[in-house]
């Protein structure tokens, strides 16, 4: 029998609660990661400023132009693709108002917290008529494909990523035939169960057919493809000897660290300082495409909104919502 140290009998005792975190914690925290990786890219800068100042003001037009056509290429496709998952959970949803739904929530991710991208494109397919189970549903998969096909497209550019020992291409090969293994459909049924335990509620999100699993997940490969161009037009434009592969490698995983990043809105400085760490240039060069390419997508999403959003109050006007 356990006794404390006072001689107080310690079976029977029942084991106290775990306090929840207060709710300033969570964004205090994403503030302080997201200072350090700023100050850690604005340092990497400051390292060759004159001659970073110099590129971005002989910026070359033309790719450039060609960088913001590809990441609007890019999140159009990523939105497209949800708009898929959702009409195969049962809402069948056009094209076009997936990717406005998926704009107008797509800002949610600069708010910290993590959750609100999920609730907002949620939310504005419930309320246009998707049963709640759906429009939730379809958007947590749509996540977990897209950066399951982070893994994959990583998995698929080891063999030429130089920069990285052969112990971490070993890594990310075993990672992507992981996420392929990790879809099926067993697997995705006691995720789920554990998500519903956690959150005490429960969760009506049946798993789809491990084939088609796969193929929308592979279907997310070109869109990350897409990203990862983005950061090499900008090195171009820039002036800068660039390797497509190694950035276009270095951009996904940058990416996936975002994500992963769930205290910090959109990810913001510790994307861009995986980046630096990984894409093999100066620092100071890939901090300045790393800082171009945030501009680039930020101005992606803010255009998105603004023409999705009123284009939404059109049709729920003209439609009688």
């Amino acid at each position: 029998m356990c006794t404390a140290a006072g001689g107080t009998t310690l079976v029977g005792v029942p084991t106290p609660k775990l306090r929840r975190a207060p709710r300033w914690s969570m964004p205090v925290l994403g503030a302080a990661i997201a200072a350090l990786a700023i100050a850690f890219v604005v340092r990497s800068l400051g390292r060759d400023w004159d001659r970073i100042s110099e590129a971005f003001s002989d910026m070359a037009i033309v790719p450039a132009v060609l960088a913001l056509v590809i990441a609007v290429a890019a999140m159009s496709a990523i939105g497209a693709l949800w708009g898929v998952v959702l009409t195969e959970r049962g809402a069948p949803t056009p094209p076009s108002t997936a990717l406005r739904w998926y704009f107008v929530g797509e800002l949610g991710k600069y708010i910290p917290g993590g959750i609100w991208p999920v609730l907002g494109r949620s939310e504005l397919a419930r309320r246009s008529g998707a049963p709640a189970s759906a429009a939730y549903a379809s958007t947590i998969i749509s996540l977990l494909y897209l950066y399951g096909a982070a893994v994959l497209t990583m998995a698929a550019l080891a063999p030429w990523l130089d920069n990285l020992p052969p112990w971490s291409r070993f890594i990310l090969v075993a990672g992507g035939v992981a996420v392929i293994g990790a879809l099926h459909p067993t697997i995705g049924a006691w995720v789920f169960a554990r998500l519903a335990a956690i959150s005490g509620r429960p969760l009506d999100i049946p798993s789809p057919p491990w084939g088609r699993a796969v193929v929308t997940v592979i279907a997310y490969v070109p869109a990350w493809l897409l990203i990862g161009t983005v950061s090499w037009a900008l090195g171009m434009a820039l002036g800068f000897d660039v390797a497509p592969v190694a950035l276009v490698g270095a951009t996904v995983a940058a990416w996936l660290a975002g994500f992963l990043a769930i205290p910090v809105p959109g990810g913001a400085g510790v994307r861009e300082a995986v980046f630096v760490l990984l894409c093999g240039l100066p620092r100071a060069e890939a901090a300045a495409i790393a800082v171009a390419a945030r501009v680039v997508f930020v101005g992606v999403d803010v255009a998105g909104f603004a023409v999705s959003a009123p284009a939404l109050r059109w049709l729920r006007a003209s439609t009688g919502e």
